[in-house]
């Protein structure tokens, strides 16, 4: 073979294979968008007391270092701690899959926010108190809009968050029946 052949044959390889780099194999710019807690600086258990309300439907609870978790309303009795922790935490651990900035915002009312589907208002430990407003589900019916105190951004979460508030209202957290223990008389029956 030749020299001016082979040079040709060497050129056209790395052109080649820069074309590959730069259409296949090269990193793109990541599709992955980098998810926001809404509430950045709580904590389970800095949360002493709640309301959460849907409509005319309310839960009123609060922590009680000698009972744990104790609703106040709709009945005062002791409460499934286990469910309010697990309510608790899939929001203040809630992570919004995007973030709309107030200036995108014309109005609450466009995304549900100024008659709320549900409301939590929270107090914390450090007696600072957060309210939470979700709004109507997104076009889609796989996210809703949430709104947090004062804050004028609109965060979109994944609707199973509300699912699971919902259901602490629907099926209010009373501590689980016990299960019967076994008694002599009834061992040898």
């Amino acid at each position: 073979m030749r020299w001016r052949s082979t040079i040709i044959l060497v050129i056209l390889a790395l052109l080649l294979g820069l074309f590959v780099y730069f259409t296949e194999l090269r990193p793109g710019p990541s599709n992955t968008t980098e998810s926001i807690t809404v509430l950045q600086d709580v904590h389970v258990d800095d949360v002493t007391e709640f309301r959460l309300q849907r409509d005319q439907q309310a839960l009123e609870a609060y922590y009680s270092t000698d009972e744990g978790w104790v609703l106040r309303y709709p009945v005062h009795s002791p409460a499934d701690s286990d469910r309010i922790r697990q309510a608790l935490g899939f929001l203040v651990y809630a992570h919004a899959s995007r973030v709309l900035p107030p200036r995108e915002i014309t109005s609450l009312a466009d995304y549900g926010l100024a008659t709320p589907a549900l409301q939590w208002r929270l107090q914390l430990r450090t007696g600072r108190q957060i309210l939470i407003l979700v709004g109507d589900q997104t076009p889609q019916k796989m996210y809703y809009y949430l709104k947090k105190g004062d804050d004028e951004s609109i965060y979109i979460v994944a609707t199973n968050l509300v699912e699971v508030w919902n259901q602490l209202l629907d099926v209010p957290p009373f501590p689980p029946t016990p299960t019967p223990a076994a008694t002599a008389a009834s061992v040898q029956q």
